[in-house]
């Protein structure tokens, strides 16, 4: 694992990123400058001059130590106007679209400059400004031990093992850090809203993300441990700053007429009217309205101003197209669009379904529930992002939160998260099953014990019920072959079996029961150690998942009970039981025969008949017994018997160890699968 790790949320448009470590024995996670002095969010735009696109010329991947040759890179918030290079916005696009072509003027073309280009320009400049700005927390010496998380978009041309692969590579040669990994943002984000602290979410009761970033809406529902929803629409936030820009080429195109806009005016005007767009949300702007001129050419100008009746026109009435589902193409406004998307979410989470194990293995099929939604992302900030919500979520028992303090860190911040869970994921499974193991009844030679015993009573029940029987008997021609051959035809009864079959699977329940309880223990007390206890609270598994995971981990199913029951040793049972009244009939015959030694001697001998068949003499099995012999005998069956378990029960609990060996890995596969839902790194059962 690398000495230090960077979670950075690389926007469409803004950048944000954070660092985990440790405070103490706590864990902690710490906003990162990333542009200067003072910023923590970065605007994702970067200069290249015209000597570093001549040097950039030819590099697919530009790596670290040509970026550091060529560097600095002047990142953030910009100047429109670059006499001496290009102002490059909007750069970050999916990794099958790296090598197209970007830039507007004649020298990136000319040299190449690709999306891919100007992305590692930017990655390596962020690095390297969170090294500068950031100097308690990270040194140039750090780079080559350092691990970037980087987010990316839910949908597909992100999230495959290629595409991730591909963005990663590009990442780690240009920064020049120990290894770099892609993350999902759905992950990130639902870490963030239920460990972040700026808002109490527990997705164990049903939570939805919404996360509405520069160039997609990404919702997340999770269910903790139970279910997970994502799906992600092209409804960016820079859509908003692009029909303001248009808005404002109608006007001026209705006041002087029909003309060619300059492409590189209407990307100026889209990166200006977006810092305009977010003071207006963040209620910096004068209440009357700020005007601001939009230049489309050398000669055509025009005036708009940025103010409600703008703004609304802008995102509640302007209609435009966005592909929804990377093939249907809808039609809307962007409040049209918002609200679709939010009515989509509700539509998956209505019918989603997810089955509970009952405690006899069968399946019961539960609806899932939505408890709170959080709002987050930058432009959450939009008031009508929360309004168009609760209309379409109006239930009173469904909270919503928009987190307008700080959600352009929801990403980033959940990356440190992801960290830390990730890089303890081994140590605290390790931890839960040394103490999980460390209680008797927790181990699978508890399970085993109390099988055999259980198993035992039974047969010790059944041969004391037929010895009597066979003592109560009238007459004197009952043999002890006959008591035999009952005992030989009992134990192979069905219903005999059946017992035995309800005995193994009754102690199964019963020490699940206890194992599963033992599990939640063990692993509430690792998760609470790996956040805080606050956090810990919102990842606690629910009490059904724990009954899901011993019923589907742990069962008969996993053990032929049958070929197991057919080691118990009945012959040796009717066998011992034979040996013992033939010895104490010789037992008694010699009490009555030489009382006066009736003591010591006789126990000695009764002793030696016990493990030497010579010392026996009226060994004939066949032979009758009288009623009043017999009876004298029955009562002390069941204390002989329990002197020879070990040896009647060996064959069973050397076989049944056999298979509850197993029942480790078993335990190791249960503990695996909570502790990944409790990192969020898994998500169903």
């Amino acid at each position: 694992m690398a000495n230090k790790v960077i979670g950075m949320d690389l926007g469409h448009c803004e950048t944000a990123a954070a660092f985990p470590h440790k405070n103490g024995d706590k864990n902690e996670v710490k906003t990162l400058v990333v542009n200067d002095g003072n910023g923590n969010v970065g605007l994702s735009q970067i200069i290249l001059t015209f000597s570093q696109m001549q040097a950039l010329k030819g590099h697919k991947y530009p790596d670290f130590d040509l970026l550091k040759k060529i560097a600095p890179f002047r990142i953030g918030e910009l100047p429109s106007y670059v006499p001496d290079g290009e102002r490059f916005f909007y750069f970050k696009v999916a990794p099958k679209d790296f090598l197209k072509p970007c830039g507007n003027t004649p020298t990136a073309k000319n040299c190449g400059i690709t999306h891919a280009m100007v992305m590692a320009c930017y990655i390596y400049a962020v690095v390297d400004n969170i090294i500068k700005y950031n100097p308690g927390d990270l040194t140039e010496a750090d780079r080559a031990h350092t691990m970037l998380l980087i987010g990316c978009p839910t949908t597909s041309d992100w999230t495959s093992a290629k595409e991730k692969n591909e963005y990663a590579k590009l990442a780690k040669i240009a920064t020049g850090v120990e290894s770099v990994e892609i993350i999902p943002e759905s992950r990130a984000a639902m870490f963030s809203s239920v460990g972040g602290g700026v808002t109490n979410i527990s997705a164990a009761d049903g939570a939805a993300v919404f996360d509405f970033g520069s160039s997609t809406a990404d919702c997340t529902y999770m269910l903790l441990g139970r279910k997970i929803l994502e799906f992600s629409w092209a409804l960016g936030a820079s859509e908003v700053e692009r029909q303001m820009t248009r808005e404002a080429l109608e006007g001026a195109i209705q006041l002087n007429g029909p003309f060619t806009p300059d492409i590189a005016m209407l990307a100026d005007n889209d990166a200006e009217l977006r810092a305009l767009k977010q003071k207006y949300y963040d209620k910096l702007l004068p209440p009357k309205g700020y005007p601001f001129v939009c230049s489309f050419s050398e000669d055509v100008d025009h005036l708009v101003k940025i103010h409600k009746n703008f703004m609304d026109k802008v995102t509640g009435q302007r209609k435009f197209q966005i592909n929804c589902d990377s093939v249907t193409l809808r039609d809307g406004s962007w409040q049209d669009h918002c609200r679709a998307f939010y009515q989509e979410a509700k539509n998956r989470i209505g019918k989603a379904f997810y089955n509970v194990y009952r405690a006899d293995g069968s399946l019961e099929k539960r609806q899932c529930t939505l408890n709170t939604i959080v709002l987050t992302g930058g432009a959450s900030k939009m008031d009508f992002i929360e309004e168009i919500c609760r209309e379409v979520f109006p239930e009173k028992n469904i909270k919503i939160v928009r987190n307008v303090i700080n959600p352009s860190h929801t990403v980033s911040n959940g990356l440190g998260w992801v960290s830390i869970a990730d890089e303890n994921l081994e140590s605290c499974k390790a931890a839960a099953k040394k103490e999980l193991l460390a209680v008797h009844q927790n181990t699978p030679k508890a399970l085993a014990d109390a099988i055999s015993d259980k198993l035992f009573q039974l047969l010790s029940s059944i041969a004391v019920e037929l010895t009597k029987r066979w003592a109560d008997a009238p007459g004197d021609e009952m043999t002890i072959e006959t008591l035999q051959q009952w005992l030989d035809n009992a134990t192979k009864d069905p219903k005999v079996m059946q017992k035995m079959e309800t005995i193994c699977e009754t102690c199964l329940n019963a020490w699940k029961k206890t194992l599963s309880s033992g599990m939640e223990k063990a692993v509430n007390a690792q998760t609470q150690m790996l956040y805080s206890a606050n956090v810990s609270q919102n990842l606690i598994l629910p009490s059904d998942i724990w009954q899901s995971l011993s019923t589907q981990s742990m069962n008969l199913n996993q053990m032929d009970m049958h070929s197991l029951l057919k080691k118990i040793d009945f012959g040796n049972l009717a066998n011992q039981i034979g040996k013992f009244i033939v010895k104490a009939v010789i037992w008694v015959a010699g009490a009555m025969l030489a009382p006066e030694t009736f003591g010591i001697s006789l126990l000695v001998a009764w002793v030696a008949t016990m493990f030497t068949d010579e010392a026996m003499s009226d060994r004939d099995l066949k032979k009758p017994r009288r009623r009043a012999q017999r009876q004298n005998l029955a009562g002390r069956i069941r204390g002989e018997l329990a002197k020879s378990k070990n040896e009647i029960m060996k064959n069973f609990n050397e076989a049944f160890a056999s298979q509850t060996s197993s029942f480790e890995a078993v335990v190791d596969s249960t503990l695996d699968i909570a502790f990944k839902i409790v990192t969020l790194q898994r998500f169903e059962l």
